[in-house]
């Protein structure tokens, strides 16, 4: 049987199939980059940004309506919490993590809400932290030369009970100060 080559799919977008996520964040950023596997590049997890900004550099401005978590502080404030600034409605939201989950309007996009909410905290205050989107359309933050992906944060803390956000911002909060 004779396959042309123009049929044959790529070397990488094979690997990228094959190649288990868990595998593939692992490896050293220049082979990913080299090999085009990994996080960045796949397909996006939770949202995506798409339409170009006129940047090349991946920036994304912070006040954009894509990256504000409208339905989440709506909710806050319906239940009476007090929003003033990103970090005092994660520590409402964590307050509130069973109700919210059990909430049937929210809790299905909950992680990706507190995501946009954790990137605007961080942002807000670490030195120097702004949004930035992978190739592959998905919005992260970056903090000095590390990105950090919020959705993927905000998920591991609402499905695995994994460190909270207000923790992570914490982190880099101090880091960035001192």
């Amino acid at each position: 049987m004779d396959v042309k080559r123009s049929q044959r799919m790529p070397f990488r977008e094979i690997l990228d199939l094959h190649l288990p996520s868990a595998v593939s964040v692992r490896l050293p950023l220049f082979v990913q980059r080299g090999l085009r596997v990994g996080p960045r590049y796949g397909i996006a997890h939770g949202f995506v940004v798409y339409g170009a900004n006129g940047r090349s550099d991946g920036e994304i401005d912070a006040e954009s309506p894509f990256l504000q978590p409208h339905d989440l502080l709506q909710w806050l404030a319906d239940r009476g919490e007090r929003i003033d600034n990103p970090d005092e409605a994660l520590a409402a939201i964590e307050r509130r993590l069973p109700e919210a989950i059990a909430d049937e309007e929210l809790g299905h996009m909950l992680s990706g809400e507190i995501g946009l909410l954790l990137g605007n905290a961080l942002v807000a205050n670490a030195d120097g932290a702004q949004w930035k989107v992978w190739q592959n359309g998905h919005p992260v933050v970056q903090v000095g030369r590390t990105d950090l992906d919020a959705t993927a944060i905000a998920d591991r803390y609402v499905e695995h009970h994994g460190e909270s956000p207000t923790h992570v911002v914490n982190r880099y909060r101090s880091s960035a100060g001192g």
